[in-house]
């Protein structure tokens, strides 16, 4: 298990779940919010303080542009719960412009609107 904070934010914590952590017990319900929710999930748990984002780094390449797009999009709706998918887009484009990631903005806004959807939170 891997545990960090979000590149455009600090206030979000990353958990990444590795195939070593699936043999402690207490991971067997994060590991199974892969299978229900994604490779990429919010959580409605904290972290020191933080909003968590679980991540199935038995499946994602940490360093790609796909999850680091995830990562953000799960980051944005984790703050914007009741927004439309289009706000979700603006905004996690507009962040990635800001500080500079201007390959994760262009990645961002190359994706269908539908990746943009929110999810629901796992409690």
């Amino acid at each position: 298990m891997k545990i960090y904070d979000h590149p455009l934010n600090s206030d979000v914590t990353i958990i990444e779940i590795n195939k070593i952590d699936s043999t402690y017990n207490f991971l067997d319900s994060i590991i199974d919010g892969f299978k229900i929710h994604g490779d990429v999930y919010p959580s409605s748990s904290y972290y020191n303080e933080k909003k968590v984002i679980y991540l199935n780094g038995q499946k994602q390449d940490v360093d790609s542009l796909d999850t680091f797009g995830e990562l953000t999009i799960q980051m944005i709706q984790m703050g914007m719960p009741d927004a439309q998918p289009e706000d979700i887009a603006m905004k996690s484009i507009n962040l990635a412009t800001e500080s500079g990631y201007t390959e994760l903005a262009k990645h961002l806004d190359m994706l269908p609107i539908e990746q943009f959807e929110i999810l629901k939170i796992a409690s």
